[in-house]
């Protein structure tokens, strides 16, 4: 399974389910070095945002195409195309926000 660099240690320890679950607010501790990392705050607020009206409009737009006759095939359409939507802002989010440093006091010095 793939792992990121520690932006501290530079040591591949984050794994790729702890990246994806990082927000604005959340925070990991890095299980070799202890040092707290995160994503940037605006980045990741702007990807919060992204995701649920991503995603949302995604449904919509499925909705719009399919156009179903029925209730159920219109929450199958919606919950599809809702689904395809979360998985291509997740895999942007992948590419585009880096993990940083939360608290630069706790990085050890380079030798």
């Amino acid at each position: 399974m793939k792992k990121y660099l520690c932006p501290a240690c530079h040591e591949p320890t984050i794994s790729i389910w702890q990246k994806h679950t990082l927000g604005p607010l959340r925070n990991i501790t890095c299980a070799r070095c202890g040092t707290t990392i995160g994503v940037p705050l605006v980045r990741g607020s702007i990807f919060v945002l992204l995701a649920v009206v991503g995603s949302s409009l995604g449904g919509v737009a499925t909705l719009v195409a399919v156009q179903p006759t029925s209730f159920v095939l219109a929450a199958v359409a919606f919950l599809l195309g809702t689904l395809l939507a979360g998985a291509c802002v997740l895999w942007f989010y992948e590419r585009t926000i880096p993990l940083v440093v939360k608290n630069a006091s706790q990085v050890a010095p380079s030798k």
